[in-house]
Protein backbone atom coordinates (compact mmCIF):
# COMPACT_ATOMS: atom_id res chain seq x y z
CA UNK A 1 0.00 0.00 0.00
CA UNK A 2 0.82 3.87 -1.08
CA UNK A 3 1.06 6.21 1.77
CA UNK A 4 -0.21 9.09 -0.18
CA UNK A 5 -3.16 11.42 -0.53
CA UNK A 6 -4.33 14.00 -3.64
CA UNK A 7 -4.99 14.19 -7.23
CA UNK A 8 -3.16 12.76 -10.04
CA UNK A 9 -4.98 13.64 -14.03
CA UNK A 10 -5.16 10.41 -16.01
CA UNK A 11 -5.63 10.11 -19.68
CA UNK A 12 -8.21 8.03 -20.25
CA UNK A 13 -8.31 5.92 -23.31
CA UNK A 14 -11.95 5.20 -25.36
CA UNK A 15 -13.67 1.99 -24.51
CA UNK A 16 -13.04 2.42 -20.41
CA UNK A 17 -15.07 3.87 -17.81
CA UNK A 18 -14.09 6.28 -15.39
CA UNK A 19 -14.84 3.60 -12.75
CA UNK A 20 -12.35 1.49 -14.53
CA UNK A 21 -9.67 3.67 -13.90
CA UNK A 22 -10.54 4.31 -10.16
CA UNK A 23 -10.42 0.84 -9.74
CA UNK A 24 -7.01 0.39 -10.98
CA UNK A 25 -5.54 3.32 -9.36
CA UNK A 26 -7.55 1.80 -6.02
CA UNK A 27 -5.18 -1.86 -7.37
CA UNK A 28 -1.88 0.03 -8.18
CA UNK A 29 -1.95 2.09 -4.49
CA UNK A 30 -3.49 -0.29 -2.09
CA UNK A 31 -5.73 2.78 -0.93
CA UNK A 32 -9.81 2.40 -0.72
CA UNK A 33 -10.79 5.35 -0.57
CA UNK A 34 -10.21 6.84 -4.29
CA UNK A 35 -12.78 8.93 -6.30
CA UNK A 36 -12.91 11.02 -9.75
CA UNK A 37 -14.22 14.58 -9.95
CA UNK A 38 -16.20 13.98 -13.21
CA UNK A 39 -17.41 10.94 -14.84
CA UNK A 40 -16.03 11.12 -18.36
CA UNK A 41 -18.36 8.50 -21.03
CA UNK A 42 -16.25 5.12 -21.68
CA UNK A 43 -16.30 6.12 -25.59
CA UNK A 44 -14.91 9.67 -24.20
CA UNK A 45 -11.16 10.31 -24.02
CA UNK A 46 -8.79 12.77 -22.03
CA UNK A 47 -8.88 14.40 -18.75
CA UNK A 48 -9.83 12.49 -16.11
CA UNK A 49 -8.88 13.95 -12.12
CA UNK A 50 -8.91 11.12 -9.81
CA UNK A 51 -8.77 11.95 -5.99
CA UNK A 52 -6.92 9.52 -3.40
CA UNK A 53 -7.43 9.15 -0.10
CA UNK A 54 -7.98 12.22 1.96
CA UNK A 55 -8.13 14.40 -1.12
CA UNK A 56 -11.68 12.67 -2.07
CA UNK A 57 -13.32 14.87 0.83
CA UNK A 58 -11.69 18.29 -0.82
CA UNK A 59 -13.68 17.10 -4.55
CA UNK A 60 -16.14 19.95 -3.69
CA UNK A 61 -13.68 22.19 -3.23
CA UNK A 62 -11.59 22.18 -7.29
CA UNK A 63 -12.02 25.28 -8.99
CA UNK A 64 -13.62 23.42 -11.94
CA UNK A 65 -15.84 25.72 -13.35
CA UNK A 66 -14.25 25.51 -17.13
CA UNK A 67 -13.87 22.81 -19.16
CA UNK A 68 -12.17 21.98 -22.54
CA UNK A 69 -13.00 19.53 -25.48
CA UNK A 70 -12.16 18.64 -28.68
CA UNK A 71 -15.59 17.18 -30.15
CA UNK A 72 -16.58 15.73 -33.43
CA UNK A 73 -20.15 15.89 -34.89
CA UNK A 74 -21.56 13.90 -37.74
CA UNK A 75 -24.89 15.07 -39.47
CA UNK A 76 -27.55 13.49 -41.05
CA UNK A 77 -28.16 10.82 -38.10
CA UNK A 78 -29.65 11.27 -34.67
CA UNK A 79 -29.48 8.82 -31.79
CA UNK A 80 -31.51 8.22 -28.74
CA UNK A 81 -28.41 8.88 -26.17
CA UNK A 82 -27.16 11.91 -29.11
CA UNK A 83 -24.22 9.91 -29.64
CA UNK A 84 -22.49 6.92 -31.67
CA UNK A 85 -23.28 4.73 -28.38
CA UNK A 86 -27.49 4.93 -29.42
CA UNK A 87 -30.09 3.08 -31.45
CA UNK A 88 -30.65 5.26 -34.36
CA UNK A 89 -33.35 7.44 -34.71
CA UNK A 90 -33.37 9.16 -38.20
CA UNK A 91 -30.67 8.57 -41.03
CA UNK A 92 -31.17 10.92 -43.49
CA UNK A 93 -28.10 13.24 -44.74
CA UNK A 94 -28.85 16.83 -45.62
CA UNK A 95 -27.75 18.47 -48.84
CA UNK A 96 -24.17 20.08 -48.51
CA UNK A 97 -24.13 22.58 -45.83
CA UNK A 98 -21.64 25.69 -46.43
CA UNK A 99 -19.12 26.28 -44.58
CA UNK A 100 -20.40 30.18 -43.82
CA UNK A 101 -23.67 28.94 -42.74
CA UNK A 102 -21.89 26.79 -40.05
CA UNK A 103 -19.63 29.04 -38.83
CA UNK A 104 -22.52 31.74 -38.85
CA UNK A 105 -24.55 29.25 -36.74
CA UNK A 106 -21.56 28.66 -34.26
CA UNK A 107 -21.35 31.83 -33.27
CA UNK A 108 -24.82 31.91 -32.12
CA UNK A 109 -23.84 29.37 -29.56
CA UNK A 110 -21.12 31.36 -27.84
CA UNK A 111 -22.25 33.28 -24.62
CA UNK A 112 -24.97 31.53 -22.13
CA UNK A 113 -28.04 29.92 -23.00
CA UNK A 114 -30.97 27.19 -21.85
CA UNK A 115 -29.64 23.52 -22.47
CA UNK A 116 -32.17 20.28 -22.44
CA UNK A 117 -29.83 17.90 -21.03
CA UNK A 118 -30.38 14.33 -22.73
CA UNK A 119 -32.73 12.17 -22.05
CA UNK A 120 -29.59 9.64 -21.30
CA UNK A 121 -28.11 11.63 -18.22
CA UNK A 122 -27.64 11.82 -14.75
CA UNK A 123 -29.78 14.18 -14.38
CA UNK A 124 -32.09 13.08 -11.35
CA UNK A 125 -35.83 13.27 -11.75
CA UNK A 126 -37.90 12.50 -8.52
CA UNK A 127 -34.59 11.15 -6.98
CA UNK A 128 -33.95 8.95 -9.71
CA UNK A 129 -31.26 9.26 -12.80
CA UNK A 130 -32.58 10.01 -16.23
CA UNK A 131 -31.03 7.41 -17.63
CA UNK A 132 -33.16 4.72 -15.89
CA UNK A 133 -36.15 6.05 -17.10
CA UNK A 134 -34.74 6.18 -21.02
CA UNK A 135 -33.62 2.77 -20.22
CA UNK A 136 -36.96 1.35 -19.79
CA UNK A 137 -38.55 3.16 -22.93
CA UNK A 138 -39.65 6.09 -20.48
CA UNK A 139 -39.81 9.67 -21.76
CA UNK A 140 -39.84 12.08 -18.20
CA UNK A 141 -39.54 15.96 -18.10
CA UNK A 142 -35.87 17.55 -17.74
CA UNK A 143 -36.00 21.00 -17.02
CA UNK A 144 -33.58 22.75 -19.43
CA UNK A 145 -30.08 24.44 -17.61
CA UNK A 146 -28.48 27.68 -18.43
CA UNK A 147 -24.76 26.62 -19.29
CA UNK A 148 -22.13 29.05 -20.96
CA UNK A 149 -20.32 28.33 -23.95
CA UNK A 150 -16.93 30.71 -23.44
CA UNK A 151 -15.14 29.38 -26.79
CA UNK A 152 -16.31 27.71 -29.64
CA UNK A 153 -13.99 26.88 -32.60
CA UNK A 154 -14.39 25.34 -36.10
CA UNK A 155 -11.38 22.89 -36.07
CA UNK A 156 -12.06 21.11 -39.51
CA UNK A 157 -14.92 20.97 -41.67
CA UNK A 158 -15.36 17.63 -43.80
CA UNK A 159 -19.13 17.33 -44.51
CA UNK A 160 -21.06 15.84 -42.65
CA UNK A 161 -18.34 15.63 -40.12
CA UNK A 162 -17.81 18.62 -38.12
CA UNK A 163 -15.00 18.91 -35.61
CA UNK A 164 -14.92 21.80 -33.31
CA UNK A 165 -12.54 22.93 -29.79
CA UNK A 166 -15.03 23.83 -26.79
CA UNK A 167 -14.79 25.72 -24.06
CA UNK A 168 -17.57 25.83 -21.75
CA UNK A 169 -18.83 25.43 -17.79
CA UNK A 170 -18.66 22.76 -16.16
CA UNK A 171 -22.74 20.95 -16.02
CA UNK A 172 -22.67 21.41 -20.12
CA UNK A 173 -23.57 18.54 -22.10
CA UNK A 174 -21.53 18.37 -25.55
CA UNK A 175 -24.12 15.82 -26.71
CA UNK A 176 -27.12 18.17 -26.16
CA UNK A 177 -24.65 20.77 -27.70
CA UNK A 178 -23.98 18.74 -31.03
CA UNK A 179 -27.93 17.86 -31.09
CA UNK A 180 -28.69 21.99 -30.34
CA UNK A 181 -26.07 22.90 -33.45
CA UNK A 182 -27.36 20.28 -35.77
CA UNK A 183 -31.11 21.90 -35.52
CA UNK A 184 -29.66 25.25 -36.44
CA UNK A 185 -28.11 24.00 -39.37
CA UNK A 186 -31.50 22.11 -39.98
CA UNK A 187 -31.32 18.56 -39.64
CA UNK A 188 -29.86 16.12 -36.60
CA UNK A 189 -26.64 15.07 -35.74
CA UNK A 190 -24.49 13.50 -32.87
CA UNK A 191 -21.35 13.23 -31.15
CA UNK A 192 -18.82 10.78 -32.65
CA UNK A 193 -16.01 11.56 -31.20
CA UNK A 194 -15.33 13.87 -27.61
CA UNK A 195 -11.61 14.59 -25.83
CA UNK A 196 -11.37 16.56 -22.54
CA UNK A 197 -8.54 18.90 -22.62
CA UNK A 198 -8.73 20.11 -19.38
CA UNK A 199 -10.95 20.47 -16.07
CA UNK A 200 -9.82 23.70 -14.59
CA UNK A 201 -6.56 24.10 -13.81
CA UNK A 202 -5.79 19.87 -14.14
CA UNK A 203 -5.06 19.43 -18.43
CA UNK A 204 -3.80 17.31 -20.82
CA UNK A 205 -0.05 17.98 -20.37
CA UNK A 206 -0.05 16.96 -17.20
CA UNK A 207 -2.13 13.56 -17.47
CA UNK A 208 -0.47 10.45 -17.22
CA UNK A 209 -1.08 7.48 -20.05
CA UNK A 210 -3.26 5.01 -18.50
CA UNK A 211 -0.93 2.61 -20.13
CA UNK A 212 1.85 4.40 -17.48
CA UNK A 213 0.09 4.23 -14.68
CA UNK A 214 1.94 2.53 -11.68
CA UNK A 215 2.85 3.00 -7.75
CA UNK A 216 6.07 4.94 -8.86
CA UNK A 217 4.00 7.19 -11.73
CA UNK A 218 0.67 7.43 -9.29
CA UNK A 219 3.51 9.39 -6.50
CA UNK A 220 5.74 11.31 -9.08
CA UNK A 221 2.56 12.60 -10.84
CA UNK A 222 0.91 13.53 -7.29
CA UNK A 223 -0.45 16.82 -6.98
CA UNK A 224 -0.84 17.39 -3.25
CA UNK A 225 -4.20 19.02 -2.17
CA UNK A 226 -2.80 22.52 -1.16
CA UNK A 227 -1.62 22.87 -4.96
CA UNK A 228 -4.86 21.62 -5.97
CA UNK A 229 -6.68 24.14 -4.36
CA UNK A 230 -4.73 27.95 -5.30
CA UNK A 231 -7.70 29.30 -5.91
CA UNK A 232 -8.70 29.16 -2.54
CA UNK A 233 -7.03 32.43 -0.77
CA UNK A 234 -4.71 31.50 2.48
CA UNK A 235 -5.36 32.57 5.74
CA UNK A 236 -2.10 33.19 7.85
CA UNK A 237 -3.47 32.08 11.70
CA UNK A 238 -1.39 32.45 15.08
CA UNK A 239 0.48 29.50 15.76
CA UNK A 240 -1.49 28.95 19.16
CA UNK A 241 -4.70 28.82 17.47
CA UNK A 242 -4.07 25.82 15.47
CA UNK A 243 -4.69 23.16 17.84
CA UNK A 244 -8.19 24.76 18.82
CA UNK A 245 -8.30 24.91 14.74
CA UNK A 246 -7.76 21.15 14.90
CA UNK A 247 -10.35 20.18 17.74
CA UNK A 248 -13.02 22.47 15.59
CA UNK A 249 -12.62 25.37 17.57
CA UNK A 250 -12.82 28.63 15.01
CA UNK A 251 -10.62 31.45 15.09
CA UNK A 252 -11.82 34.97 16.88
CA UNK A 253 -13.42 37.10 13.89
CA UNK A 254 -12.48 40.15 15.62
CA UNK A 255 -8.51 39.18 15.62
CA UNK A 256 -8.76 38.31 11.69
CA UNK A 257 -10.53 41.01 10.64
CA UNK A 258 -7.32 43.11 11.34
CA UNK A 259 -5.96 41.18 8.14
CA UNK A 260 -9.07 43.04 6.02
CA UNK A 261 -10.90 40.00 5.41
CA UNK A 262 -13.99 39.90 3.00
CA UNK A 263 -16.76 37.07 3.25
CA UNK A 264 -15.42 34.20 1.13
CA UNK A 265 -13.89 30.64 1.84
CA UNK A 266 -10.37 30.32 3.29
CA UNK A 267 -7.43 27.77 3.72
CA UNK A 268 -5.35 26.84 6.71
CA UNK A 269 -2.59 24.32 5.95
CA UNK A 270 0.76 22.82 6.88
CA UNK A 271 2.34 20.81 4.15
CA UNK A 272 2.13 16.84 4.82
CA UNK A 273 0.21 17.47 7.96
CA UNK A 274 -3.23 19.05 7.56
CA UNK A 275 -5.88 21.44 5.68
CA UNK A 276 -8.53 22.97 7.05
CA UNK A 277 -11.11 24.04 5.02
CA UNK A 278 -13.02 27.53 6.40
CA UNK A 279 -15.70 30.16 5.78
CA UNK A 280 -15.83 33.43 6.89
CA UNK A 281 -18.78 36.11 7.12
CA UNK A 282 -18.65 39.37 8.41
CA UNK A 283 -21.59 38.93 9.90
CA UNK A 284 -21.40 35.78 11.41
CA UNK A 285 -17.60 34.89 11.96
CA UNK A 286 -15.97 31.54 10.96
CA UNK A 287 -17.71 28.47 10.25
CA UNK A 288 -15.73 25.37 9.59
CA UNK A 289 -16.03 23.07 5.79
CA UNK A 290 -13.60 20.79 6.10
CA UNK A 291 -10.49 19.20 8.44
CA UNK A 292 -8.32 17.07 6.74
CA UNK A 293 -5.82 15.33 8.86
CA UNK A 294 -2.91 14.17 6.60
CA UNK A 295 -0.71 12.42 9.07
Amino acid sequence: MINLSGFITIDKPINLSSFDIVARVRKLTGIKRVGHTGTLDPFATGVLVVAIDQATKLIRFLNEDRKEYEAEIQLGIETDTLDLTGQVQTESLPPMIPQEQLLEVLKGFTGRYLQEPPQFSAKKINGRSAYKYARSGKQVYIPSCEVEIFNLELITYEFPYIKLGVLCSKGTYIRSLCRDISRRLGTVGILIKLRRLSSGSFNIKSSINFEELSPETIRERLIQSPEALLHIPGLAVEEADIPKLLNGIPPSAEKYQQQGLSDGIFKVHRNGEFLIILRFEKDKGFNFLRVVKFS
